[in-house]
């Protein structure tokens, strides 16, 4: 009899450690992946509310800084006015700079129903002082609208200076510069 009462207690035993297994891989590990994965979609949530309730926060500035540069690209009601700007634009950055312009070749490039980019690809000549001026007046980008100074959407795109003579005194310039014009958006 102790023999079989054994060999129950063994079956039983088994029977049981296998009902625990079953038990584990069919319920307890995936309520407890449904679990972490429901705890990180709240974090995640918790995230997107807080980033959410900033930027109603910070709505008046955001749409005050997006309407300031929005105003300050190219005219997006005339082509010739916003290319005619750029070459003004280069002309003074230029004479300011004291480099000679060899010439400036624009075009436009449709980059997206919303925007497009005026991109000008101009040669010029001057020492490291002018040229360093030049750019720099680029960069900063000033143009005078109105009687008052304002900035406006443009990036150098690519630069290649190499020299004009033995000493590298005299100095040539390949610029690339793209201005930004975009279309009418809705309010």
């Amino acid at each position: 009899m102790e023999i079989k009462n054994r060999q129950t207690l063994l079956l039983i035993v088994a029977a049981v450690a296998i009902g625990l297994w079953v038990a584990d891989s069919i319920a307890i590990e995936p309520l407890i992946a449904s679990w972490k994965d429901r705890s990180k979609r709240i974090e995640n949530l918790k995230t997107d509310l807080a980033k959410g309730q900033a930027l109603i926060k910070n709505t008046t500035y955001i749409r005050d800084t997006w309407d300031r540069m929005r105003t300050n690209t190219l005219d997006s009601a005339d082509v010739s006015l916003a290319e005619s700007d750029l070459l003004k634009s280069f002309d003074r950055w230029a004479k300011d700079a004291g480099i000679a312009v060899a010439g400036i070749h624009p075009a436009w490039k449709q980059t997206s129903d919303d925007y497009q980019t005026l991109e000008c690809r101009a040669e010029a000549t001057g020492n490291i002082e002018s040229l360093a001026k030049f750019l720099y007046n680029v960069e900063k980008a000033h143009s005078i609208r109105n009687g008052e100074k304002e900035h406006i959407a443009v990036r150098i795109d690519s630069v290649d200076v190499t020299a004009r003579d033995p000493q590298g005194q005299q100095l040539a310039i390949n610029v690339t510069v793209s201005g930004l014009q975009i279309g009418q958006t809705p309010p």
